[in-house]
Order: C-alpha cells, then sequence, then structure tokens
C-alpha cells in the first residue's frame, strides 16, 4: 500500500484506560478473537482500533488518504479498508472471507500504519529483532532478504520483535504480530513455518514466534544488501535518511519530523552477504558479536 498525504499531528481516537488489552504497534486490536494468540498486551491507555469486516461485491473506490480520512487498497487487490480520524474504527470491506490472523496481517498492516501516523508514530518496512535488551530495525528493499534473516534468528532463540512493519513511538519499537512470514522457498530452506497458501499478493509460510514486551528501545538500524563478501559497514550518515526515507511504510511526510531525523544519529550499519542460505550461520554470528558493542556506542557517526 503506497499513498502519500502531509499534515502529521497528534490524534484524538479513543482510548481504553479501565483495562490493558491486547493488540499490536501499540494499538489495542478489537474484532480479530481467533488471532489474539498473536497479538501482544498494550498498555491501558494505548489507543483502540476496532475491526469490522463486511463481505462485499463491488468495486473497490480509489484509495484516498488525508490528513483526517483514509482509503486503503489491500494487498488482495479487491478488499477496502475506510478509516476515519478519530474514530477508532477500520471498516473492512472483503470480497471473500478470511481468518482473522490474514486480517491481522498482511491484510491490515496499511489500517495500522495510518492509525499509528495520526498518533504521531513514524513506520517502516522492515523489521526489527532484540540483542541485549534493544532493539534492531531491519531494513531493505523487496526481495532483500528481511524475512528469511529475521525466521533463521528466530530458529537461534533471537527474539523477533516485528516483521514486514516496524513502527517507531519515543525511541522505542512496537511490537507487531507475533509472527514471521516466510516464503515458501525460505521456509523450506529453514525447515521452519505453517503453509498459509496465498494471502494478499504472494504465498505465505507463517512462523509463529511468540509474543515479546510491547515495546523494546531502540538500539539501530541495519540495512541489507546483496554482496559477495560478508561485511558489515557503518553507513555514511550522509545517507542515513535516504534509506530511512526510502523504506517509509507510507509515502507521508515523517509524524514527527526532529524524531525521524533524530533516528540517522543511532548506530545504522550495512549488512552486505551473498545470496545463498548458507551464510545465514555467518550473518547471525557476526550481529551476535559486533552489535553489543555498537549498541554501547550510541553516538557513533
Amino acid at each position: 500500500m503506497k499513498a502519500t498525504a502531509r499534515d502529521a499531528s497528534s490524534c484524538d481516537t479513543p482510548t481504553r484506560k479501565a483495562w490493558d488489552g491486547l493488540g499490536v504497534y501499540g494499538l489495542q486490536i478489537l474484532g480479530l478473537p481467533k488471532a489474539s494468540q498473536y497479538l501482544v498486551p498494550q498498555t491501558a491507555d494505548a489507543p483502540t482500533l476496532e475491526v469490522r469486516v463486511h463481505a462485499v461485491n463491488r468495486k473497490s473506490p480509489e484509495p484516498v488518504l488525508t490528513r483526517d480520512h483514509a482509503v486503503l487498497e489491500l494487498s488482495d487487490g479487491g478488499s477496502t479498508a475506510v478509516l476515519e480520524r478519530g474514530s477508532g474504527v477500520v471498516e473492512v470491506f472483503v470480497e471473500r472471507p478470511y481468518a482473522d490472523e490474514a486480517l491481522l496481517h498482511p491484510l491490515l498492516s496499511g489500517s495500522f500504519v495510518v492509525t499509528n501516523w495520526w498518533h504521531g508514530r513514524d513506520a517502516f518496512h522492515a523489521g526489527a529483532f532484540v540483542s541485549a535488551e534493544a532493539a534492531w530495525v531491519v531494513l531493505g528493499d523487496k526481495s532483500q532478504g528481511k524475512s528469511t534473516t529475521l525466521g533463521y534468528l528466530a530458529t537461534r532463540d533471537v527474539p523477533v520483535l516485528s516483521d514486514d512493519v516496524v513502527v517507531v513511538d519515543h525511541g522505542a519499537v512496537l511490537a507487531g504480530p507475533a509472527f514471521i512470514d516466510l516464503r515458501p522457498d525460505a521456509a523450506r530452506a529453514l525447515g521452519v513455518g505453517r503453509d498459509l497458501g496465498r494471502v494478499g499478493a504472494r504465498q505465505r509460510s507463517r512462523l509463529d514466534t511468540g509474543s515479546l514486551a510491547p515495546s523494546v528501545p531502540l538500539a539501530g538500524w541495519i540495512e541489507l544488501a546483496w554482496g559477495e563478501e560478508l561485511r558489515l559497514d557503518p553507513v555514511p550518515l550522509a545517507d542515513r535518511l535516504r534509506v530511512l526515507f526510502r523504506n517509509r511504510a507510507v509515502l507521508l511526510d515523517p509524524a514527527r519530523p526532529a524524531d525521524f531525523v533524530g533516528h540517522a544519529a543511532r548506530p545504522f550499519f550495512r549488512l552486505q552477504r551473498p545470496r545463498c542460505w548458507k551464510v545465514l550461520p555467518d550473518v547471525a554470528a557476526l550481529l551476535d558479536r559486533s552489535l553489543p558493542a555498537a549498541a554501547s556506542a550510541r553516538g557513533q557517526l
């Protein structure tokens, strides 16, 4: 889902303050009861988003995204999500039935991103894992192996905080659904995952990971790249904002421009590696050796 809009600021979507609920990306999610095992605990004052699903057989409206209204084309190419800022509701119009976990991801990811943007939070097309109690965000263009890398780390008992979408709020990464979606060839190579068939735009094998804390402090950024040798190199300061802008989850102005610029001051690396399965253990070992020291040197440029 790609769209454009301007003017992000704080939002007045209703909150539930009497109890802690379950959700993803800092939002309490209502209306997906059969996906509750993939949700993570949220603070009592987390904004709520209620999912209402409608079966329709009609042409989808044109996508729209403004500071107060969104009509989003979902990744299956025929369904639509409609949101009004401040309503706390997403109306989902589907051409065929979907399981709650398919709605949770990938179909409603764009709705969660837009809602978070309305709340002043930036989102990225990325994943995240935890090392030394801090989160590293894994960036990369399509087919750069983000989910495969995260899937391998998960098989090594590395906590994976999010796959495909990362939401950052005040220096913390907010946990996404407790699973990783792999391409079938990656799932076969890793020997993990359950076949979901085609959901959204592609075939998926889903690796369940287990829930983590609702948020983890952001340590830094890792941009993936293919190359002839395995290397972990600092990204020059002049290139970092370009990388972050290119990996925004939707084409919006930053929700908090000062915070967005501040992301570039954190440790920022480019992980280059050969395009083959057998290098994954070496990738994991390199990250395990390098990241704890990098996180402690937060001001590295």
